[in-house]
């Protein structure tokens, strides 16, 4: 069955084909009152050609994990090694790498603190997410737009949207850094959704 992402991808993809100038002749000449020189014109232009991109990778993410199967694999299982002995990103105090059944996969978990709160931020190539402790607790939340490095378009494909409120709060009390990365490598693959399962393994 296709997605609505590959439905959007073949009507872009036939609208680029369709017309000699590409997706640019095709909006300038719809519109053929609309002076080419416009402002407003130009900057349409380029959101949706940003948009055709976005739309794009998410189409080939999507087409591969169909193409991977759908084997869920072990996830009661995981190894967590520390990163050592490597430069950290900038503010990062500690990062760790859980591996999930044949490990091929690892994800790295990067461990951010402030006065009041120690943020872990999930990175992988296909999606991010934050698990926080804080006075009130510990539990999961969507990036901010300073934290991230992928489009929300690509993370919000993968991440369980249901799932990510329900494990809002996870624990009511703060915990220690170690128990922090346990309970996430236990919790983290229920919220990835069931067809992208295998970028974990």
């Amino acid at each position: 069955m296709f997605t609505p992402y590959f439905i959007l991808f073949v009507q872009m993809w036939g609208l680029t084909c369709n017309n000699p100038g590409g997706t640019s002749s095709f909006i300038q000449n719809g519109y053929p009152n609309i002076v080419k020189e416009n402002a407003n014109q130009q900057l349409k232009l380029k959101v949706m050609k940003t948009n055709f991109f976005s739309v794009l990778f998410v189409f080939f993410l999507s087409v591969t994990a169909l193409t991977a199967g759908t084997t869920k694999g072990d996830f009661d299982s995981y190894v967590i090694t520390p990163v050592e002995g490597q430069k950290l990103g900038e503010g990062v105090e500690q990062a760790w790498k859980i591996s999930y059944g044949e490990g091929h996969n690892p994800v790295m978990i990067e461990l951010y603190k402030t006065r009041k709160c120690k943020t872990y931020v999930i990175r992988t190539d296909n999606f991010e997410v934050a698990y926080v402790c804080t006075s009130r607790g510990f539990g999961a939340r969507k990036l901010k737009v300073s934290e991230s490095r992928i489009p929300y378009e690509i993370t919000n494909q993968v991440i369980n949207s249901q799932e990510l409120e329900r494990q809002r709060i996870i624990s009511a009390t703060p915990m220690e850094e170690n128990e922090a990365v346990d309970l996430i490598a236990s919790f983290l693959p229920d919220l990835v959704n069931p067809r992208y399962k295998n970028l974990l393994s």
